[in-house]
């Protein structure tokens, strides 16, 4: 699925792992799908430049399950490359240690902990990968995407690539289209991960979108006036996700959305947003409608937020 066309006509793409498996099957409509990508972009653009978001282990692995990864053998017009993002069990059990380093006698070693959690390593991880994508898109290279299902850090370096790429996206109205289009209509399965559904198998929960704001708080407490809302919004949406207070962040697919009628039972958390903007809006905001935030994501610049 095409996600964003910047304005040197390069894109970025989205999609599911191919389907080669140990006996690494072959897909000619697969292959003819990715040329005709390629073939898309500017043109100087060398090759179409794949990011699987896993750790190669993690991808190599999916092989027994039918998953896997593209070969250059298959794909000669491709150049691969892992972003090394741990997996929805990794992020859980980090943020969980985390917590309880929050709630245990402050006499403890804070920094010792903190680090042993690796919380800031997966966000380093997650957004030096999204600053790569953003210099190859500005560089006019066609870039597509995927993890094992697409729906989970697919949607974090989509997303993240384009609020630093494209300044529309660091407006109020610009952060809610990411995640209207990246999380909420790709299908990221918000009740399964959050467990607002009880049902849900509780070791598929993750804050896997809660990583994602985190990565946003970063980059704007880097950024301030690159950005025109404050944290407040940043926590007003994380409050939303986990009170169910809105229809929202309910269910794990538009299908079901649809079928269960949470946008006539229950109000929109956008709606809030839009009717308290000025409590959300930030002071030292200026237009940079030209200008691409200058990070790597290597997070010298990281702040523990509480």
């Amino acid at each position: 699925i095409l996600s964003y066309r910047h304005g040197n006509s390069a894109t970025i793409t989205r999609c599911s792992q191919p389907g080669i498996g140990m006996k690494k099957r072959t897909c000619i409509e697969d292959q003819d799908l990715l040329l005709s990508l390629w073939g898309a972009g500017p043109e100087n653009t060398d090759a179409l430049y794949v990011l699987d978001a896993r750790p190669r282990t993690a991808a190599v692995a999916n092989k027994a399950v039918g998953g896997g990864y593209e070969h250059k053998q298959q794909y000669p017009f491709i150049e691969f490359s892992f972003c090394d993002i741990q997996n929805i069990h990794h992020v859980r059990d980090s943020l969980h240690e985390v917590r309880d380093l929050i709630y245990s006698d402050f006499d403890c070693k804070w920094v010792e902990g903190l680090a042993a959690s690796h919380w800031f390593s997966h966000i380093r991880r997650i957004l030096v990968s999204a600053a790569k994508i953003a210099d190859l898109i500005e560089n006019g290279k066609q870039v597509l995407i995927h993890c094992s299902d697409g729906w989970d850090r697919t949607a974090q370096l989509s997303g993240l690539a384009q609020i630093i790429l494209d300044p529309y996206y660091r407006t109020i109205e610009g952060l809610i289209i990411i995640i209207e289009k990246e999380f909420l209509h790709f299908g990221h399965q918000f009740a399964l991960r959050t467990g607002t559904d009880n049902d849900k198998d509780t070791s598929q929960r993750s804050p896997i979108f809660h990583q994602f704001i985190e990565c946003v708080f970063q980059l704007y407490q880097q950024f301030p006036s690159w950005f025109e809302y404050t944290d407040d919004l940043l926590i007003f949406i994380l409050d939303s996700l986990y009170n169910s207070k809105y229809g929202t962040f309910l269910g794990d697919n538009e299908k079901e959305r649809k079928e269960k009628a949470f946008d006539r039972h229950t109000p929109s958390a956008w709606t809030t947003v839009f009717e308290e903007r000025d409590s959300f809006t930030n002071p030292l905001f200026k237009d940079r409608s030209l200008d691409r935030i200058p990070t790597d994501g290597s997070g010298k610049g990281f702040q523990f937020w509480n």
